[in-house]
C-alpha cells in the first residue's frame, strides 16, 4: 500500500513539474507574442506618419514623381518583352509565367495562350 502512496506522489509531483514547466512556456510565449503585436503597432504608427507627410507635399510633387514611376513601369514592360524575343519564351496572361514560345497552354495555370 505505501508503494502504491508513493507512485502517486511521484506521479503527481511529475505532472506538477510538467504543468509548471508549460505554465512558463505559454507565459513566454505570450510575452513575446504581445512585443511582436507592439513593434507591429508601432510600424502602422509610423505608416501613418509617412502617409501624413505624403499628404502634406504638394499634389503638384506627387503627380510629377507619379508619372515619372509610370513611365518606369512602361519601360520595364518593354523591356521584358524584348526580353523574351530574345529567351523565345511569351508571358501567360494569366498567371505571369514564362512558357515557351511555341506553347498553346501555360504550363504553370492551364491558361489557353
Amino acid at each position: 500500500m505505501q508503494n502504491i502512496i508513493n507512485d502517486l506522489k511521484k506521479t503527481f509531483a511529475s505532472t506538477a513539474s510538467i504543468a509548471v514547466k508549460k505554465s512558463n512556456e505559454l507565459l513566454e510565449y505570450s510575452k513575446i507574442t504581445l512585443a511582436i503585436t507592439g513593434v507591429q503597432n508601432d510600424i502602422e504608427r509610423e505608416y501613418s506618419a509617412i502617409g501624413k507627410m505624403i499628404f502634406d507635399v504638394s499634389t503638384a510633387e506627387v503627380t510629377e514623381k507619379c508619372t515619372i514611376i509610370e513611365a518606369k513601369i512602361l519601360e520595364i514592360q518593354e523591356l521584358r518583352e524584348k526580353l523574351a524575343i530574345v529567351k523565345k519564351v511569351k508571358t501567360c496572361p494569366s498567371c505571369h509565367a514564362e512558357v515557351s514560345s511555341c506553347s498553346t497552354f501555360c504550363a504553370k495555370c492551364g491558361e489557353k495562350l
